[in-house]
């Protein structure tokens, strides 16, 4: 991703990466599953601790039509997220 940071994953469905500043991005361009969004949930805090993050930020961008789609687990689990994991998760709907 060149200035903008590092990019961890990318798929047809989503990317991930790390911008300049080590906050974690997860861009989902199609439907996923929970199951999905919590592994690149995993890939992206694990790669801000080996950078040495001391507060986690996570940024989830949705586009307008997935994001009227979000399931009961996904909002449940990113909840779980905030809460319980003291991840700081902002949700944005772009599009």
């Amino acid at each position: 991703m060149g200035d903008y940071g590092t990019m961890l994953e990318k798929a047809d469905r989503y990317r991930i990466w790390l911008d300049c500043r080590s906050v974690g991005h997860i861009r989902i361009t199609r439907r996923v599953s929970t199951s999905v969004l919590i592994s690149l949930v995993k890939v992206v805090v694990l790669a801000m601790r080996r950078k040495g993050v001391q507060k986690p930020s996570l940024v989830l961008h949705f586009s307008r039509s997935l994001g009227s789609e979000t399931s009961k687990s996904m909002d449940t689990f990113l909840e779980f997220c905030r809460e319980c994991l003291e991840l700081e998760i902002k949700v944005f709907i772009v599009g």
